[in-house]
């Protein structure tokens, strides 16, 4: 397991209520769990699948897309394992801050080489 996050810098600012977001949701994955709603699980899983990336916590999405195929077989031993890997994760996940990845546009900087003739 990946115990690093590589976070943007520019959404350092955000890391504290993600990551009490993703403990909120884990406790509601155990519930729902607890309950056997597929359908909330379901919702939860696709939430990790589509959050994680983004904000550098490829592992987050890793959670997701595995929790994702057990909800789809009712694997409630495997769900359970994942749960609980994920909550180790979300105690133990070190932060390494990298400039962001995707480059912005610098608007009205166009150079030359950028110009196409026809």
């Amino acid at each position: 397991m990946d115990y690093i996050a590589h976070v943007p810098r520019d959404m350092a600012g955000l890391l504290p209520q993600f990551l009490a977001n993703r403990r909120t949701d884990a406790a509601r994955l155990r519930s729902a769990l607890e309950s056997k709603d597929w359908g909330k699980l379901q919702i939860f899983s696709e939430r990790m699948y589509a959050v994680g990336n983004p904000y550098g916590f490829r592992q987050i999405t890793t959670f997701g897309r595995q929790l994702r195929q057990a909800c789809e077989a009712h694997e409630e031993g495997v769900i359970q394992g994942i749960l609980d890997e994920y909550e180790e994760y979300l105690t133990k996940v070190q932060i390494v801050h990298v400039e962001t990845a995707i480059p912005r546009p610098q608007w009205g900087a166009a150079r030359t080489s950028d110009i196409v003739s026809t």
